[in-house]
Formats: structure tokens, C-alpha cells, sequence
């Protein structure tokens, strides 16, 4: 597998552009799921959890969770999967 160098740093840059101090999240979540969305996932794979409602410090948003299908199947107790 390759790894396009100047796509990744780019996008890293454009993720570390956006302000996301604890509590203050929304922007960045904003952005990565367009991300995630721009290179072919399913913006239904892509949810935020309650999180947030859950702890005692205020925040603007859970957490961002992708469900993705898997390719293989696990063949071992220890969950080696192929």
C-alpha cells in the first residue's frame, strides 16, 4: 500500500488549522466527517455518540464513530482475523 505524502501532510494541515480545545470540538468533527465523506464513506457509517451528556465537563459534541464493514473473519480466540 502507498501513501500519498502530500495528501496526507495536506490534510493534516487542514485538520490543524481548525481550533479544537477541549469542549469545543464541533469544528473539527465538522471537518473530518466532510473528510471521511470525500474519500467514500458513508455519511450513515458516521455518528457521534452521547458522550458529552455524560460527563461533568461541557462539550459541544460525543464522540465521532465510523462503522465500517469488516473483510474478513475472526479465526482464533485471541481475535487474529483474516
Amino acid at each position: 500500500m502507498s501513501v500519498d505524502l502530500k495528501a496526507a501532510t495536506d490534510r493534516l494541515m487542514r485538520f490543524l488549522a481548525i481550533e479544537g480545545v477541549t469542549g469545543k470540538e464541533a469544528a473539527i468533527g465538522r471537518d473530518i466527517r466532510a473528510a471521511l465523506q470525500e474519500v467514500g464513506v458513508p455519511a450513515d457509517a458516521i455518528r457521534l455518540d452521547d458522550a458529552n451528556t455524560r460527563i461533568p465537563v461541557p462539550t459541544e459534541t460525543g464522540n465521532l464513530i465510523v462503522d465500517l464493514p469488516g473483510r474478513g473473519r475472526c479465526t482464533t480466540s485471541r481475535g487474529s482475523c483474516s
